[in-house]
Parts: structure tokens; sequence; C-alpha cells
């Protein structure tokens, strides 16, 4: 006997809809942000390095996701106005939530570029 399971929405819904108010923050701010996600070790904390060395990094903000440990937040320090550390726990990525909770730590006003180390 074949089963049917009828989905009436979708179990990333309110994760969505928090993305979709994280991106008209930084709209209404007039941030341009961009999300970097790959496996630990892969370069991300060094390609941002470089790139806000490059751009700005008086205007460049840098949100950290990291499973326990500071350590990417410390080396990007130095490299951008602001940093904020989030960790997931046991969480491999961060979720809308942990985003938005980290756009009221920055000074949303005082950036052109929002890295979200992912």
């Amino acid at each position: 006997m074949e089963t049917t399971i009828k989905v009436a929405r979708s179990v990333f819904e309110a994760n969505e809809s928090m993305a979709r108010r994280n991106q008209s923050r930084m709209n209404e701010a007039g941030v341009l942000s961009l999300n970097l996600m790959s496996a630990p070790g892969s370069g991300k904390t060094t390609l941002l390095q470089r790139s806000m060395a490059r751009l700005a990094p008086e205007r460049s903000a840098v949100l950290v996701g990291d499973l326990q440990t500071s350590r990417d937040a410390d080396r990007l320090a130095s490299d951008a106005v602001e940093v904020c550390q989030i960790n997931t726990g046991k969480g491999c990525h961060l979720t809308a939530r942990q985003v938005s909770d980290g756009l009221l730590q920055l000074r949303l006003e005082q950036i052109s570029y929002l890295f979200i180390e992912n």
C-alpha cells in the first residue's frame, strides 16, 4: 500500500520569512551583503581578509558563524570596522534568526558591506 503525504507548508517557511526581513533591513540601510558558505578550512576567512583590505575595511562588517570557537572572528577583527561572532552550537550553518540577532549588534547605518562567513 502506497502512502501519500501532503505537505501543507514548507518546514523552512519561518526561516525564509526571517531571511526576507533581514534582507529588507539591509536594503533599507544601503548595505550590500554576501554570504560565504563552504567547508571548514576552505579559505573563507583568508578570502575575506584580502577582499576587505582592498574594498573598504572602514565600511565593512562581518558576521562569523562557528560551532564553538571565535578564531575566525579574531582573525578578521583588524580587517573590518565590526565583527560579530555567532556560535552555532550543534548547527553547521547560521539560521536567518541567528543572522537577525547578529544584525542587531551591528551599526548598519555605518557600514556598506556585510560579509556573512557561514
